[in-house]
């Protein structure tokens, strides 16, 4: 890799992200700070890495998804260490699911220069099991993961229906040409 002078901004600008994050965390925190920073810092240390390079050199999409989740990973982990959101990692686990869902999104358009369905597809699925996982995980739905799949699981079928139909009418306006008037006014006349 060629050495570029913009390459030092970018080293610069995640390391004031990260210090910023980690002394804003410290001065908020409502615990003394120990070890649980040092996951934060391996976690950013390592994303801030693979970002470094993700955007500097070749294989963008997957290390883009990679270093950003490892980021966003590791704040999640001290914002809940620190204590300054009020649930246990137990609790908040799905919020890397519906984050991993999200980072797709960047990361296929990164690739793609414009959102495909290969990343999208994934990306939202992600996101609505996160969300569906974290209101059992926080007990906004109140019964048991189990009597909920037991009893709405055809709703699956529901979704995915509505998934096919859509692929469908996609394609379908891939593959078509728009009709503008003149076309149909040209179809007339040769008859």
């Amino acid at each position: 890799m060629k050495y570029n002078k913009n390459n030092t901004l970018l080293i610069a600008g995640l390391g004031f992200i990260l210090g910023g994050i980690f002394l804003l965390v410290y001065v908020s925190a409502a615990v003394l700070p120990g070890i649980y920073m040092f996951r934060f810092l391996l976690l950013s240390l390592i994303g801030s890495t693979v970002l470094y390079f993700a955007l500097t050199g070749k294989k963008r999409a997957f290390f883009i998804f990679t270093g950003l989740f490892l980021c966003c990973t590791g704040l999640l982990l001290l914002l809940t260490d620190a204590r300054l959101i009020p649930y246990t990692l137990h609790q908040i686990w799905p919020a890397a699911v519906v984050l991993s869902g999200i980072l797709l999104f960047p990361s296929g358009y990164m690739r793609f220069r414009k959102l495909r369905a290969f990343y999208s597809v994934p990306g939202i699925m992600l996101i609505g099991l996160g969300f569906l996982f974290l209101c059992f995980s926080l007990d906004i739905i109140k019964q048991s993961f189990a009597e909920f799949a037991s009893r709405w699981w055809p709703v699956v079928f529901i979704i995915f229906g509505f998934g096919l139909i859509i692929l469908f009418a996609y394609t379908q306006k891939r593959k078509s040409p728009v009709l503008s008037e003149d076309s149909d006014e040209d179809e007339d006349e040769d008859m």
